[in-house]
């Protein structure tokens, strides 16, 4: 009797799903703000990316710091810039900046701020320079 033992190999193959880099991009963008001054101000955009991207804010250009007065947060996809009592410095052009491996997307919006003032107060505007707004407060009651 002839015996015959047949040996079947199985190949084991690993494989590993390579993620592939994903480029930032705003799934929700900082929209303009018109604020009073010494009020506090919010800056808020949802981002995506892979790997998550590193987030940087700028004013007017300039990146920005933190600060006793200005706090910068990311919790999951959601980037703030928290301005706690706004000056009229602070006027300008804020942008966000999402950057990783795959690529770079920006957001940018305007900050204006209210100034109120208890007389009349004119200043020249150069071309190219911030605005900052004055509102005035008129009475009859001398």
């Amino acid at each position: 009797m002839d015996t015959r033992e047949e040996v079947v190999v199985v190949e084991e193959r690993v494989v590993q799903e390579t993620v592939r880099p994903l480029p930032p991009r705003f799934v929700e963008r900082i929209q303009p703000i018109i604020s009073e001054v010494e009020r506090p101000v919010l800056f808020k955009c949802k981002v995506q990316g892979s790997p998550f991207p590193k987030i940087v804010w700028y004013r007017n250009g300039k990146e920005v710091r933190a600060t006793e007065n200005v706090e910068m947060v990311v919790v999951e996809d959601v980037a703030t810039l928290e301005i706690r009592k706004v000056t009229k410095e602070d006027v300008g052009v804020f942008s966000c900046k999402a950057s990783n491996p795959a690529g770079v997307a920006t957001c940018t919006a305007n900050l204006v701020v209210i100034g109120i003032v208890t007389e009349f107060d004119l200043q020249a505007v150069s071309a190219g320079s911030n605005l900052y707004f004055e509102k005035f407060c008129l009475s009859n009651d001398f």
